[in-house]
């Protein structure tokens, strides 16, 4: 009888110690890591976003480099035009810049890149 008031008593101090002290520990420890993680979760969506914004900022920036290479190659090819109108000798530069057809025996290749004509 008193052997088993005694074990009752040591097994509530055991659920008491459960209930009040080791699962609010691992509840407390619970909330910390899915914080940490959410936290983590929204850096790492601020770097994607970062680096989209980054990487369309460089193609806007490399398509406007592009335009206005056209743009000053259709100038350049225009001033050839319009100030080699008189000029013989001039006629022949407009054609410089131009794409020269590949004669018959290249016909069926491939260019190499790494050749400059």
């Amino acid at each position: 009888d008193r052997y088993q008031r005694r074990v009752h008593g040591v097994t509530n101090r055991r659920v008491n110690a459960l209930e009040k002290v080791v699962v609010p520990k691992i509840q407390n420890t619970i909330s910390y890591i899915i914080a940490e993680l959410d936290e983590l979760e929204r850096e790492e969506f601020f770097r994607l976003k970062k680096v989209q914004k980054v990487k369309k900022r460089t193609e806007e920036e490399e398509l406007a480099r592009k335009k206005k290479d056209k743009d000053k190659m259709e100038e350049m090819e225009s001033a050839d035009s319009t100030g080699a109108s008189g000029h013989e000798a001039g006629g022949s530069k407009k054609t410089k810049n131009k794409k020269v057809p590949l004669p018959d025996m290249f016909a069926g290749t491939q260019p190499d890149e790494d050749l400059v004509i």
